[in-house]
């Protein structure tokens, strides 16, 4: 339901204001010329519970509104075939990565691949064990160095402390 709107201002309808403006003369659509048809209405001449409206202008608002509907219809069916070549394209992609994913599961699990795969973890696995085994080969020969140096050094103290006790002796 629409009040007659000042001049100049928006139109005024039951879901919220409407600006008069929003049409673009090359090309309006759909719901900008019916906004024009409806400000011709709340324009319009009262006569006798009748509204008078200029009828050429009518006219040509009604064939625009003729001529924006296939155009929009058109449009609204190119987006609607593009939105399915999206979803026919997922779920091509989808179906790829499930085949791939199956194809890879029975290779797991025929022989060869679980021979190739046990073999791959077995290479990993010893390959760890020799850098750890080669790690724990250098730390123990920094702890046998460096006992063998606190051992030495202990045995030279011993041996200044006897040689010290040695010259006490002969003095």
């Amino acid at each position: 339901m629409y009040t007659r709107p000042a001049a100049g201002s928006d139109l005024v309808t039951s879901d919220g204001p409407r600006r008069n403006d929003r049409h673009t003369p090359a090309s309006p659509g759909i719901m900008d010329i019916i906004e024009r048809l409806e400000s011709q209405v709340v324009a319009g001449r009262r006569v006798m519970g009748k509204v008078m409206i200029d009828e050429n202008e009518f006219f040509l608002l009604l064939d625009q509104l003729r001529q924006a509907v296939p155009a929009e219809l058109h449009q609204a069916r190119r987006v609607i075939q593009q939105r399915q070549e999206i979803i026919l394209g997922a779920q091509d992609e989808a179906e790829r990565v499930v085949a791939t994913a199956r194809e890879r599961a029975e290779y797991l699990l025929s022989e060869r691949g679980l021979t190739a795969e046990a073999r791959y973890v077995g290479e990993n696995v010893l390959r760890h064990a020799h850098d750890n085994a080669d790690s724990a080969m250098i730390e123990m020969k920094r702890f046998a160095q460096q006992m063998l140096d606190d051992v030495e050094a202990a045995m030279n103290r011993n041996l200044s402390e006897i040689a010290e006790a040695r010259s006490r002796l002969s003095d």
